[in-house]
C-alpha cells in the first residue's frame, strides 16, 4: 500500500523520543495544512515539544498501549501512524486492521513479515530461499565453532 502525504493529513509519530527532526520534516511536507502529533512514554521526549500535539502514552509493552493509540487515532482523526521504534512493530502489525477500520493507515508490514524480520535465523532462511546472499548464521556456538574449523 503506497502512502502519500496529502493536504490536511494528520500524522502520529509513536515512540517519538528525540526524533524532533522527523517532526519538522513532516510539518514541512504538510506545509501547515495537516498536523503532526507525537506520542511517547516519557514526558521529557524532545519530539513531544516540537509536535503540533503531544500524547503521553503507556510503555509499548503495556496491555493498554494499542487501545490508547486507537483512542488517539479516533479522537484526532489520524490518517497515518508511523512507529519510530521497531519493538512496537509486532503489536501494530497485529492490530493493523483495527487502525484501518478507524481510517488510520499504520505504516507497518503484516505480522508474518514482522515476525520473520525479528528472527535472524528466519530472515536468513527467507533470503536463502530467494537466492539472496546473507551473512552466515548459526543456531549454536557449537555449530559456529564447527563451521570455523571446517573453513566455512
Amino acid at each position: 500500500m503506497a502512502v502519500r502525504l496529502t493536504p490536511n493529513m494528520n500524522v502520529l509519530l509513536t515512540c517519538a523520543g528525540r526524533r524532533n527532526y522527523l517532526v519538522k520534516y513532516f510539518q514541512e511536507a504538510l506545509e501547515g495544512q495537516g498536523r503532526v502529533y507525537c506520542a511517547d512514554a516519557s514526558a521529557s521526549a524532545p519530539a513531544l515539544h516540537e509536535a503540533d500535539g503531544a500524547f503521553l502514552v503507556p510503555e509499548v509493552f503495556a496491555q493498554n498501549y494499542i487501545e490508547t493509540l486507537l483512542a488517539i487515532c479516533k479522537a484526532y482523526k489520524i490518517d497515518l501512524l508511523l512507529s519510530l521504534n521497531d519493538l512496537e512493530l509486532p503489536f501494530l502489525a497485529k492490530a493493523k486492521s483495527r487502525f484501518l477500520q478507524l481510517g488510520t493507515v499504520p505504516l507497518v508490514s503484516g505480522s508474518a513479515v514482522v515476525e520473520t524480520c525479528f528472527d535472524k535465523w528466519a530472515t536468513r532462511k527467507f533470503l536463502q530461499d530467494l537466492g539472496i546472499d546473507s551473512p552466515k548464521s548459526f543456531l549454536s556456538l557449537r555449530a559456529a565453532v564447527e563451521a570455523t574449523r571446517n573453513g566455512d
